[in-house]
């Protein structure tokens, strides 16, 4: 790690649409109005479900119209097509859609810049019913518009016309990781593939009810020169490793990196075996019951605080 700190868009406008401080909106606009770069490559939003798509762009970025944080699939690398060779490009991604470009493009782009966004977990339209659903919505499972963050820090979940705090839309589907994609489940560095920088929301870093502010973690020189150097970016360089990791939660981190193993069906001490199917049997019961019945409210918040099996799983310095 080059260096760390909290990054926000000068733009008061974007930092709300954006939840977490819009920082990702500005690297890549600075990108192509500083010439950086040739093309930069993101998700943009769109009117009709899944109500964004990637798009390759060059000249001019729309900041505005750059989705926030999609929490549903969309198909990795989508539209990212073009003829001879671009000398550089800066693309957004999680780990496994900055795996999968690296790959497309070799030979393709002379200079890849990777801007990655922390994921934890991304979900399958399980979670969307889920909000609808929480919601009152008659058919949630076919909503004619979602939006998952935004109005400020830590945002709201909105699905048509009605809304849900982030934190209590969230607690549950992420904090007992449901309705995960398989490849969640194999996944060992939620940081990013060969990242120049990683973007985060800045969970216990920046109090609520704000405009919000991006966590900016740079691993490489050009990182750290991009977020020092893009034109309506605030960086303040101020975070330690302590603070980054209390604020990922980088022990539990450590917890499900152990039960990769575990998944791919080898052998694992007892105490990991026994957190990995603890975890299904939650996982399968809880889907089943918050996809049948709609819960009140008391009760949503005693799921989210039920204990958590992962935890029975030991990191380094614990004994198994």
């Amino acid at each position: 790690m080059k260096e760390a700190g909290l990054a926000w868009h000068a733009d008061t406008r974007i930092r709300q649409a954006a939840s977490s401080g819009g920082a990702a909106r500005a690297l890549l606009a600075g990108c192509l109005s500083e010439g950086q770069c040739e093309a930069v490559y993101t998700l943009m939003r769109q009117k009709e479900s899944p109500w964004a798509a990637g798009a390759l762009i060059r000249g001019h970025l729309d900041a505005g119209q750059v989705a926030s944080s999609m929490y549903l699939p969309i198909t990795a690398l989508e539209h990212l097509r073009f003829t001879g060779t671009i000398k550089s490009m800066a693309i957004v991604g999680t780990t496994c859609q900055l795996l999968a470009a690296t790959k497309l493009l070799k030979g393709r782009v002379e200079t890849l810049l990777r801007i990655a966004i922390l994921c934890k977990q991304q979900k399958h339209l399980g979670f969307t019913r889920f909000a609808g659903k929480r919601l009152g919505l008659a058919e949630p499972g076919k909503p004619d518009r979602v939006d998952y963050r935004g109005h400020g820090w830590p945002g709201r979940v909105t699905v048509d016309n009605r809304s849900l705090e982030w934190e209590q839309a969230a607690a549950i589907p992420f904090g007992k990781r449901l309705w995960r994609v398989p490849g969640c489940l194999f996944c060992p560095n939620p940081l990013g593939y060969k990242a120049d920088i990683t973007l985060a929301d800045p969970w216990g870093l920046e109090p609520c009810d704000t405009a919000g502010k991006t966590m900016a973690i740079a691993w490489t020189a050009t990182g750290s020169t991009l977020l020092h150097a893009t034109p309506h970016l605030h960086f303040e360089p101020r975070l330690a490793p302590a603070d980054i990791k209390r604020s990922i939660d980088w022990r539990n981190l450590q917890r499900k990196a152990r039960l990769i193993r575990f998944y791919q069906g080898r052998n694992v001490p007892g105490r990991v075996a026994l957190g990995g199917h603890l975890e299904r049997i939650q996982t399968t019961v809880l889907e089943r019951c918050l996809n049948k019945w709609r819960l009140p409210g008391v009760l949503y918040k005693v799921i989210a605080h039920l204990p958590d099996p992962l935890h029975l799983i030991p990191v380094s310095g614990e004994r198994e």
